[in-house]
């Protein structure tokens, strides 16, 4: 909802329709601006510590089924000495467990659609209403489950959720977000049947290239995990729909397979990683990743590869001078830092990725008039693409009661960025405000002004957040 141009230029009337526009929002809860108040889960900690300590006894049962080998303990050891997995661990429920979350947080949002420029003989006061732009944001989501373990081996969990429908003003019919079954054979292979969440990769800040089952939560999966060596092999496969060409004998090609190996060697962990998928662009993907400490630094480094293993499918690259796509994978690396001082209170968090090959992103750089429309969403940057993030949280330090925290993201191709200043905290009991100041630079067409993550496209806005959430 824009209230652009509808608001009065007198200061009064303005700060009473603001205050009108505002107050109903605090009764409901949004996704579109929660990710410019997104921080990485390394960071992530309690914003109230009195309030934390109120609410220790309970515990959330989603985070047991997030958790894909949380109720895989490894402290046992067969003969071969590979590790087994400990049942004895396992919770027994002689009843099942009900769990419940409520959410509704409120937005109002104002800034400029674009950098006003001054003309000459215009205003400069003019130019600046005329790039103005304000909205208001508003939602309200909960979500119900049932968690059941009659026995140590096998494990029952489904939840449901609904969200608001903002343009409509009602709850649709609850969906099935997670639904599955954990069964543990043998003391040694755990299996999770069903609708269910992961995700791999060593990315926080920038988009993840190590997480190649993003899309299973779209789907229904199988997954096993097994202990191997130091560590373990996860693999999955699932499916999605649409994916599968017949219904009464469906090919095994239909669906995507994907294993994830990890060990370690030293200080360093290892992890590689496969997936294949022929419903993909690029069908077969590599993925590897190395992690260590330095001098008190978390550093990893990841690479992946995405190759077309079928032949030609076209001559999408032809246009573009690379020849057909299959000849050319798409390889990215990833380099992640991550520092913490205790005794400062300061967490950094730094990201490089680079890209190169055919990717299908919005387009770098504007489009030439003789190229086709079609051809505007092929990126093929002739040194590769680059993109780098840091964040920065102080964990201890606040400004008027509030955390601060920063995350800046720039893309060195075409210099473009986004950088977000934020104050959250607790202003009540369970009612937390979250200030946001998000500023996006770049020309038009570049990467992150074509992928402003405000809501309204604004290059500069002041947003702030009420939220109000509980688990019980």
């Amino acid at each position: 909802m824009n209230v652009n141009r509808l608001l009065p230029r007198n200061g009064a009337a303005a700060f009473a329709l603001a205050f009108l526009l505002l107050f109903p929002s605090m009764l409901y809860a949004q996704d579109d601006v929660d990710d410019l108040f997104a921080v990485p889960d390394e960071t992530v900690e309690s914003q109230n510590d009195s309030e934390s300590e109120s609410e220790s006894g309970d515990t959330d049962t989603e985070d047991d089924a997030e958790n894909s080998e949380s109720d895989v303990a490894d402290d046992g050891a067969d003969e071969n000495g590979e590790d087994a997995i400990d049942l004895d661990a396992l919770t027994t429920r002689d009843k099942p467990t009900v769990k419940g979350t409520v959410s509704l947080s409120g937005s109002i949002a104002g800034g400029f659609l674009d950098w006003p420029v001054p003309e000459e003989g215009a205003p400069y006061g003019d130019i600046l209403w005329e790039e103005f732009d304000a909205s208001v944001y508003y939602d309200m989501s909960s979500s119900v489950s049932v968690d059941a373990r009659p026995l140590p081996y096998f494990r029952y969990f489904a939840k449901l959720s609904t969200s608001m429908d903002e343009s409509r003003f009602s709850f649709p019919t609850p969906s099935v977000s997670e639904l599955f079954i954990d069964y543990t054979l043998a003391e040694r292979y755990f299996f999770r049947v069903g609708k269910q969440s992961m995700s791999w990769g060593q990315a926080q800040l920038l988009s993840n290239p190590g997480d190649l089952v993003s899309d299973v939560k779209d789907g229904i999966a199988v997954k096993m995990f097994m202990p191997l060596g130091v560590n373990g092999l996860t693999s999955v496969i699932y499916v999605k729909d649409g994916w599968l060409a017949s219904t009464a004998s469906p090919s095994p090609l239909d669906f995507a397979y994907a294993s994830l190996f990890e060990t370690s060697a030293g200080p360093f962990t290892l992890g590689f990683s496969g997936k294949f998928n022929r419903n993909l662009e690029q069908s077969l993907i590599g993925n590897m990743y190395v992690k260590t400490n330095v001098l008190g630094v978390d550093i990893a480094l990841e690479g992946r590869g995405d190759f077309d293993v079928y032949p030609a499918k076209g001559d999408a690259g032809t246009a573009w001078g690379i020849g057909p796509s299959y000849l050319w994978p798409t390889t990215q690396a990833l380099v992640h830092m991550f520092w913490e001082s205790s005794d400062i209170g300061l967490q950094l968090i730094g990201e490089y990725r680079f890209s190169y090959g055919p990717e299908i992103t919005t387009r770098i750089g504007p489009v030439p008039a003789e190229e086709s429309a079609a051809d505007t969403n092929l990126v093929w940057a002739e040194n590769g693409v680059h993109r780098s993030g840091l964040g920065i949280v102080f964990t201890d330090a606040r400004i008027f009661g509030l955390k601060p925290a920063v995350r800046w993201y720039h893309q060195y191709n075409d210099h473009s960025g986004q950088i977000v200043f934020g104050l959250t905290g607790s202003i009540a009991p369970l009612l937390n405000i979250n200030i946001g100041l998000p500023v996006t630079y770049g020309q038009s067409w570049s990467y992150y002004r074509q992928n402003n993550e405000d809501p309204a496209g604004r290059v500069v806005s002041l947003v702030v957040q009420l939220s109000l959430s509980r688990s019980f």
